[in-house]
């Protein structure tokens, strides 16, 4: 008796231990638009001509992946990537100077208030690469974001996410991004420090674990 006992409860301790640790991760895959990125004062060459004008990113299509990780029921650790191809534009005249991905790597926090919707905030850093196509350099600027959405699940594993962030890149007084190779005038720099700021709307599917 006393053995079925105990062995009741270490199977009792098992299955609550594994319902503890189940359903700890998220992951997510979404896409949207991505408005914003202007840039003020640049100057920059294109063949012998010199500029000085007042540049934009295309508003355009982003995509991305989000993994989170439940540290409580409020609290996530959250990794994501997002993706945008985009185009270099000035932005009086619309004239396309560059095609050019601009991508975000970041991680940081997720608060969420548990309920059917699962409102959230969250606020990451870390980095966004400038990679213009063609035989251009490509560059790696801090960077932050901070996010608000919901999610909500129809199921245990499957559900959708909705969320709109912001990104904000800084670039600093004189400094050059887009730039041909060494040895080339072809370069963009900046006669102020800037903190480059973009807005994307997405949405998604999210399965937990």
């Amino acid at each position: 008796m006393i053995h079925r006992i105990v062995g009741l409860l270490a199977l009792s301790l098992a299955v609550c231990w594994s319902n503890a640790l189940a359903q700890r991760w998220e992951i997510a895959a979404n896409a949207g638009y991505m408005f914003g990125g202007n840039f003020k004062g640049v100057q920059y060459t294109v063949g012998d001509d010199a500029f000085i004008e007042d540049l934009k990113l295309k508003a355009a299509p982003a995509f991305g992946a989000l993994v989170d990780f439940s540290f409580t029921e409020n609290v996530q650790l959250e990794g994501l990537a997002r993706l945008q191809p985009t185009e270099l534009q000035v932005k009086s005249s619309g004239e396309k100077l560059e095609s050019l991905w601009i991508n975000y790597y970041h991680a940081g926090f997720l608060f969420k208030i548990p309920s059917h919707w699962n409102p959230f905030a969250a606020i990451t850093g870390g980095a966004t690469h400038f990679l213009p196509k063609g035989d251009v350099e490509s560059e790696l600027r801090g960077s932050l974001g901070v996010a608000f959405g919901a999610k909500t699940f129809f199921n245990e594993i499957w559900g959708v996410r909705l969320e709109g962030r912001f990104w904000g890149t800084y670039i600093k007084d004189s400094d050059s991004i887009y730039c041909s190779p060494p040895g080339s005038d072809n370069c963009y720099a900046y006669t102020s420090s800037i903190f480059m700021n973009q807005i994307d709307l997405t949405a998604g599917v999210v399965a937990r674990f």
